[in-house]
């Protein structure tokens, strides 16, 4: 069967059909009249006549019309909480479907083929289309309308409050950017068959970041170049670069907290007007205390964008960059064939500062802030199909009623993101402040909406004692884990004026604490410990020297390592009778010393003791991951140990057992 099979049709149309039945129904010609005058087969007419020729030419489907309907369904929902199914995928569901309800078809092992699914999706209207990558938290972020327009809501009281609304040149927007030294992404032509290489210097993996700074009324500052090393030697900097290009180096090349302080410094002096707001994203490097104070002594506020959103909301990532990296690339290419050499730091930055205003035109930075919807500010321009409809239709339903949408959302006493760190929360829907509960968890959403899916109209035929359905199949194929909880940092999902009194005051509280902590840890010193040697059998003769025993090196490490004694009748044997489930304290004899366990008593045989040994963590024990199970005689036992206590509190800590009895005294440390 070819790939498009084109049917062989009568000579004779539709509304041939239709306009023969008529008159025959009339009585102004018969059966054979009207078949001969219209070139219709006797039997065809007669049939549609009759209402017998409901059927449709060629062979039957091996699904029927609502079991693919069905299937579509399931699908498109699938598709739309991005969990889109390949064509592969497709024909293994369709397979097991087949497979597990005994249906008869033509498929071969229940699998259909290449045929079916390119019918399927033109039946049914559905296409192959590339997935696009998108994080999942970026997903979220993205699509939450109480995050989204209540930072079009705060931006616009901002602009309001500053009086900006008429002053485009005093609304500014950062971010950094970096130029690869090899343009990968640009294809070469040549002949059929034929491999294209492309001689290059280096790895080509070599990237220099960049930072550029525009205004809402098309003004761009000069470049900041940050190159990777310790010092900026006067080489590096352009010979036809634009006047007051910034230069900086960082150990990885990349923006730090120093290097944006200092050009930031640089902007207060080179921006003259003031007011200024200023709007980034939520990088680490532009949320230090020194550079926020700067700000508000200069008369400028610092907007934070959302995290996760800046790719719709920032306008430098949203318009100019692309046309930026654009022409760089061609550039590039145009250069290495002329020079065929590595590209010097000082040709990269004349090479950058002679196409920074050709790449990003006034123009289009005009079009960025207008497309973004932060100048003139307008929700209007987010685009809502990014907007999840049920969360959309709840914050409607909150404004109609007059509620105050997130109002505790900007308390930045509340969390702040890059400072604090902490242990990850559930992942649980929260009720926010003076809103209902818009969140719910995304895998029950879809179940949700494919179990709708299966109980709308439409009615199945041929499946309604089936054992297996589509809905069963295609969410075995969802599942969601729960990783293991690691520590991490908050990030607060909303924006936020950096240079805000509260804002400031929670980050140099939060300051004061870590710097006391870490003071802390400078007052605590190392613990040196003279630690006898105990000499071997093979050198008695030895003299003795001495260990240096660090405090610091204890964590990980087990008592062996750490307790020794000078004789092995140091302690006397524990008279107290002994039972399962008692702590006791085992010396082991090695050629050199005498080490000492904490262990549990798992069982007793007879003078044996089957053991387990616990690890020491500073002034508590643990057992290990891996169970280190032994046994022992009744003398190695030194002392049987009071009942520990448990830490609580939280699992881990649950795990650590403290003793009431000082180990100093047995030379435990």
């Amino acid at each position: 069967m070819p790939r498009t099979y084109v049917p062989k049709l009568k000579k004779y149309t539709a509304k041939d059909l239709e306009e023969a039945i008529n008159l025959v129904k009339q009585g102004k010609l018969g059966v054979r009249e009207a078949a001969r005058q219209f070139r219709i087969d006797k039997s065809k007419l007669s049939r549609s006549l009759n209402n017998k020729n409901k059927s449709k030419q060629g062979r039957k489907q091996a699904l029927s019309v609502d079991q693919e309907a069905d299937l579509t369904q399931k699908i498109t929902v699938m598709a739309k909480w991005g969990f889109a199914v390949s064509k592969e995928e497709i024909k293994r569901v369709v397979q097991t479907y087949v497979n597990e309800n005994n249906l008869k078809t033509v498929f071969n092992n229940g699998k259909p083929g290449d045929d079916w699914f390119r019918t399927f999706c033109k039946r049914n209207g559905l296409s192959q289309k590339k997935m696009e990558q998108l994080e999942k938290c970026r997903r979220t972020a993205t699509s939450d309308p109480f995050i989204i327009y209540s930072f079009y809501d705060k931006l616009g009281e901002t602009i309001k409050k500053l009086g900006l609304q008429d002053k485009p040149s005093h609304i500014f927007n950062l971010d950094e950017t970096s130029f690869n030294l090899d343009p990968g992404r640009v294809k070469g032509v040549s002949a059929i068959g034929q491999r294209v290489h492309r001689s290059i210097e280096g790895s080509g993996k070599e990237n220099v970041t960049t930072m550029a700074c525009i205004s809402a009324n098309g003004d761009l500052l000069p470049p900041l170049i940050i190159y990777q090393g310790q010092n900026l030697w006067s080489t590096w900097k352009g010979t036809q670069d634009i006047e007051n290009t910034c230069y900086a180096v960082s150990d990885k090349g990349w923006m730090t907290t120093a290097v944006f302080n200092s050009w930031f410094q640089k902007f207060c002096k080179m921006v003259q007007q003031r007011p200024l707001l200023v709007i980034i994203d939520g990088h680490v490097s532009h949320l230090a205390t020194g550079t926020i104070e700067l700000a508000i002594q200069n008369n400028i506020t610092l907007f934070k964008l959302p995290p996760h959103a800046t790719d719709l909301l920032q306008p430098l990532d949203k318009c100019c960059f692309g046309p930026l990296k654009l022409k760089w690339n061609q550039k590039l290419i145009e250069w290495q064939r002329l020079n065929q050499r590595k590209l010097t730091k000082c040709e990269f930055a004349n090479m950058i500062c002679e196409l920074w205003n050709e790449g990003i035109s006034r123009d289009v930075i005009k079009r960025s802030f207008e497309t973004t919807g932060l100048y003139p500010c307008s929700k209007e321009k987010y685009p809502k199909e990014r907007l999840n409809e049920v969360k959309l239709k709840r914050y409607n339903e909150c404004a109609q009623r007059d509620t105050v949408l997130n109002s505790s959302m900007y308390n930045l006493n509340a969390e702040e993101a890059e400072i604090e760190t902490v242990e990850e929360p559930n992942r649980e829907d929260k009720h926010r402040e003076g809103e209902e509960k818009i969140t719910e968890p995304e895998e029950n959403q879809i179940i949700n909406e494919i179990n709708l899916a299966s109980t709308s109209n439409i009615s199945i035929a041929g499946t309604a004692s089936s054992s297996t359905t589509f809905e069963e199949i295609l969410l075995a194929k969802i599942n969601k884990t729960n990783p293991e909880t690691k520590t991490r940092r908050k990030i607060n999902s909303n924006s936020a004026v950096l240079t805000s009194a509260e804002y400031l005051e929670s980050i140099k509280q939060k300051e004061v604490i870590q710097k006391g902590r870490v003071q802390t840890k400078k007052v605590q010193k190392k613990n040196i410990q003279k630690i006898d040697r105990v000499p071997s059998s093979s050198s008695e003769s030895e003299a003795e020297g001495i260990i240096l025993q660090d405090e610091s090196d204890v964590d990980d490490m087990t008592l062996a390592d750490l307790v020794e004694s000078n004789s092995d009748n140091e302690f006397d044997t524990c008279s107290n009778e002994i039972h399962s489930g008692d702590y006791v304290l085992i010396k082991f004899a090695t050629k050199k010393k005498l080490v000492h366990y904490v262990a549990l008593v798992e069982n007793i045989k007879g003078s044996e003791y089957c053991v387990s040994y616990m690890r020491r963590q500073v002034n508590k024990f643990v057992f290990p991951t891996v169970p280190e199970n032994y046994n022992v005689d009744k003398d190695d036992i030194v002392m049987k140990l009071p009942s520990p206590s448990c830490q609580g509190g939280t699992a881990r800590m649950s795990q650590k057992l403290a003793f009431p009895i000082d180990f100093q005294k047995f030379s435990v440390n």
